[in-house]
């Protein structure tokens, strides 16, 4: 009853989410037949990202009797791709995690396009090993990271526009650690260079939150205003001391003859 449920409303038999998200669309346009009848019963039984032993035989059990009732010897092959591709998208689901599959391949796998979704599956898995590594590497900067990868992975699945975002993500990364190793403490110098005005650390902090917001433009530029600062702050207390030296010697220059004048104006002052 579930299965014809689930087909009547559209569910996809390849979704990991509570509940199911609709079909594709080229999947949903296609009347039902015995290939979604075997996807649903294999998704009921065991679900897209496997389950226990017990309901992986059954499952298996369910795929024996489609073979030996509903399809022709000469579609072995075919079921052999399917059953091949089925174990690599379970692989993938688990290595993705709580992200879930991408459109591209789940779309192929409903609509039984193993060859493709083999191909997309081996790209998705690439990405998804470099995707778990600049993850480790940003939480290990202390850095969190916005939606954006999330969107770009179900747009395409590792394809092209995920790998530019990700790529992207991993050069602000880059830069981001390279500025926290270059900008230390301010020294009191640097400090007066930069008073009145914000310290390196504090643009490089507001640059995470940029990030973190998916502003990785306005984060990149935080970046450049806090190094451009760090760099600047030792020269401008340079100029600033230098110039706070001179006011005190021209003040301290017209006290001297100041009095000097009143000693010739007042004798009087002069043996005091």
């Amino acid at each position: 009853m579930l299965v014809v449920q689930r087909v009547a409303q559209g569910v996809s038999a390849y979704d990991t989410a509570p509940g199911g998200s609709p079909a594709s669309a080229a999947a949903a346009a296609q009347p039902a037949d015995s290939r979604q009848l075997l996807d649903q019963v294999q998704g009921v039984v065991a679900g897209p990202a496997g389950a226990s032993a017990s309901d992986q035989a059954t499952s298996r059990q369910v795929e024996a009797a489609f073979r030996a009732r509903v399809w022709p010897a000469d579609e072995g092959g075919f079921l052999d791709q399917r059953a091949q591709a089925r174990a690599a998208y379970k692989t993938l689901l688990a290595a993705v995690g709580d992200w879930g599959p991408p459109d591209t391949i789940q779309q192929a796998m409903e609509t039984w396009r193993f060859v493709q979704a083999r191909s997309l599956i081996d790209v998705a898995r690439s990405w998804v090993g470099d995707r778990d590594r600049f993850l480790d590497a940003a939480r290990q900067a202390g850095l969190s990271t916005p939606d954006r990868l999330v969107v770009a992975w179900h747009a395409d699945g590792g394809g092209t526009l995920s790998r530019r975002e990700l790529d992207a993500e991993a050069a602000f990364l880059q830069e981001y650690r390279a500025a926290e190793n270059r900008i230390d403490d301010l020294n009191p110098i640097e400090r007066l260079g930069v008073l009145g005005g914000p310290e390196p650390r504090a643009v490089l902090a507001s640059a995470a939150g940029l990030y973190a917001g998916g502003d990785l433009d306005g984060a990149a530029a935080a970046i450049d205003r806090a190094i451009s600062l760090d760099t600047g702050a030792q020269g401008a207390g340079v100029v600033r001391l230098a110039a706070g030296v001179a006011v005190v010697s021209v003040l301290v220059a017209g006290f001297l003859l100041g009095l000097r004048r009143l000693r010739r104006w007042f004798p009087s002052l002069a043996r005091s």
